[in-house]
């Protein structure tokens, strides 16, 4: 990975999209966990079922860590496990668009894109980025399971797929929207392969559920409420694209005439194709942001 000049590429992609982030942002999170007394709020983290998060603080926190180190170590972690994910998944997708440049302005989209500046600005963005890579990483074996029917790559999955939930539960859903394109491509056992992924994926999920009510009912509370959800989801999309306004827009254009002119040879115009890559973009795009996670 560090002798091929890819991955210098995309780090100087995540730095120029991140690099001014380097001053600590102040999120309601990172406020409560600098004003309470060093431990205390520490411990909400491991009631909320993220361990690996608990442990990066209460080890800074022991060794009394400056508060700023810890947000400068968190941020140059998210950058490096930011720029590891986006390499990692390239390698991926580069078997499913033939197109290599097409394939990595996906791969960079998929990680870097206006949803996800929002876990930037917590303290331990670095731990929300190993939830991140630890969705590509389940997706990746579970990809290799799919081409060769070795199980030890589900077992790498389902290992992966912990640690992405023991980190952060937010990010997760990447993986189903990811491996669904490996599903469709495969072609056949698709109600066995579809069976397959939601296994890796819930019953590490359930660990997790059991997990939290077994330190904490906190941050669980309330029941599904599926039509209000939705609502929620619809009524946040809106807002969101408010929000953003043109650079929203800017950002989506950009990706489409870059689909368009990157999948296509203008004499030999393959409409399958293109829609196929299309596709493959609109699934995952939509899946990754945060109201849309599952």
């Amino acid at each position: 990975m560090f002798k091929d000049k890819k991955f210098y590429i995309f780090l100087g992609i995540v730095i120029l999209f991140f690099g001014l982030l380097f001053k600590m942002n102040y999120s309601v999170d990172t406020y409560l966990l600098l004003s309470s007394p060093r431990m205390s709020y520490i411990m909400e983290y491991l009631s909320s079922g993220r361990i690996f998060t608990w442990g990066f603080f209460f080890i800074l926190g022991f060794l009394q860590v400056p508060h700023y180190i810890m947000y400068l170590l968190s941020y140059l972690i998210a950058i490096f496990l930011s720029t590891v994910s986006i390499y990692e998944l390239n390698k991926v997708l580069d078997k499913y668009v033939s197109n290599r440049i097409l394939s990595s302005i996906i791969s960079i989209a998929i990680i870097i894109n206006p949803f996800i500046i929002e876990l930037w600005l917590f303290i331990e963005t670095g731990i929300m980025m190993l939830s991140i890579l630890a969705s590509v990483e389940a997706f990746k074996y579970f990809d290799k399971y799919l081409e060769k029917y070795d199980k030890k790559y589900l077992k790498k999955s389902f290992i992966w797929m912990l640690i992405g939930l023991f980190s952060y539960q937010g990010t997760i859903a990447l993986f189903i929207a990811l491996s669904i394109i490996s599903i469709i491509n495969k072609k056949k056992d698709f109600i066995k392969n579809n069976f397959i992924m939601l296994l890796i994926y819930g019953i590490p999920t359930v660990i997790n559920y059991l997990f939290i009510l077994l330190f904490s009912r906190k941050r669980v509370g309330g029941g599904l409420n599926l039509e209000r959800n939705i609502k929620v989801v619809i009524e946040s999309t809106i807002q969101m694209i408010d929000g953003f306004g043109l650079y929203f827009r800017g950002f989506i254009s950009i990706i489409l005439i870059s689909f368009f002119a990157l999948s296509t040879n203008p004499t030999d115009f393959n409409l399958s194709i293109s829609f196929k890559h299309f596709f493959l973009y609109f699934i995952i795009y939509t899946t990754n942001p945060p109201h849309f996670h599952l």
